[in-house]
């Protein structure tokens, strides 16, 4: 597959007929090395149509996120906006729901656009990451996709952070790192 994405890198983006083709010719030909009946653990809806996938890229992007900021530690000069820029990139190029782009698109340059002027720290990309996900979660709490066991809240929730909730309000500025 890395072959075949460095042979178009210059075209921006790959049609996702032609990426599909690909993968599936890949799963043929090297006998099925990606799972079709995986099982979520941490990310197990109450039916396979919840959580599971979206819940899977969330948690990837926050360890992106997380680890990057680890190895600022060792390494000062590293580039905060550039981790939240290959997660936008990913989402542009990949993501299946047309829908979901569309939104995070409108999210990542518009209501909450990435600049360097808002992610200067690398500690700014996790705090960035956690209000595109809280705004996320905010759109979609009542929506049929929500899975009713595993609701959509505001990230830390009352139990995590009872000072960030008040009348029924989320708190911000409460939330300490």
């Amino acid at each position: 597959m890395r072959e075949f994405l460095e042979a178009r890198r210059s075209r921006r983006a790959v049609p996702v007929d032609e990426y599909r083709r690909q993968f599936e010719n890949v799963e043929r030909v090297y006998a099925n090395p990606f799972p079709v009946n995986s099982s979520w653990q941490h990310c197990r809806g109450t039916l396979p149509t919840f959580r599971g996938y979206t819940c899977g890229l969330w948690t990837t992007f926050h360890a992106l996120t997380v680890h990057t900021y680890i190895d600022t530690i060792k390494d000062t000069h590293v580039d905060a906006l550039k981790p939240l820029k290959s997660i936008q990139g990913w989402v542009r190029g990949f993501f299946g729901c047309q829908n979901c782009k569309e939104h995070f698109m409108n999210m990542t340059t518009i209501k909450l656009p990435m600049t360097e002027r808002r992610i200067r720290h690398p500690q700014d990309m996790m705090t960035y990451l956690w209000r595109a996900h809280n705004i996320v979660n905010n759109r979609l709490h009542g929506d049929p996709s929500e899975d009713p066991q595993f609701t959509k809240l505001q990230f830390p929730p009352p139990f995590l952070c009872p000072t960030c909730h008040s009348g029924g309000q989320f708190s911000r500025r409460q939330v300490t790192f």
